[in-house]
């Protein structure tokens, strides 16, 4: 988990020069630092890493909401199989739209309608056995990575047994 705070103006700047979206721009970012990462780790797949990106939606007309969120996701490709970062964007963006295209035909909330009709009698077993079949078969995984460029919370919290921090609050322990 890490979560960065990028200026906003400075997005909007590459955005404009490349002629992308803002999401885009937040996927190649994310890309180039994986893309690094695991070169200096001599670990650089050959094919592209994929990421799952959390898609809110609030159907036209719709109640307010007493809790929860209305949220679907997509699977795009981050492109890290790709070099030059400029390449790479453009990737990103091009599979990122045919992946929303996908995501506005069937429909967003298509999955959460089925999970609501298909007992856990059913869905239980197989979700384990397509578990169980992708064990320590990371080639084999959905995806590798979540990418949600939606403000987490202000506050600290925990994951499990441990603490989540911000790059500020790194910085503040340090000083310390």
């Amino acid at each position: 988990w890490t979560r960065v705070a990028f200026p906003l103006d400075d997005l909007r700047a590459v955005k404009a020069a490349a002629g992308v979206t803002l999401n885009d721009v937040v996927l190649g970012i994310v890309a180039g630092g994986l893309r690094r990462y695991l070169l200096d780790r001599n670990d650089l797949p050959a094919g592209p890493l994929t990421t799952s990106v959390p898609v809110g939606f609030e159907p036209p007309g719709a109640p307010v909401r007493q809790w929860g969120n209305d949220f679907g996701s997509l699977t795009t490709s981050l492109a890290t199989d790709v070099a030059d970062p400029w390449e790479r964007l453009a990737r990103i963006s091009e599979v990122m739209a045919e992946a929303k295209l996908q995501f506005d035909l069937l429909g967003p909330s298509l999955m959460p309608e089925w999970l609501d009709v298909v007992p856990p009698l059913v869905t239980a077993p197989g979700v384990r056995a397509l578990n169980r079949g992708r064990a320590n078969k990371r080639e084999e995984a959905d995806v590798n990575v979540l990418v949600s460029n939606l403000r987490g919370p202000s506050e600290r919290w925990m994951l499990g047994p441990a603490l989540v921090e911000t790059e500020a609050d790194q910085r503040e322990r340090d000083v310390q």
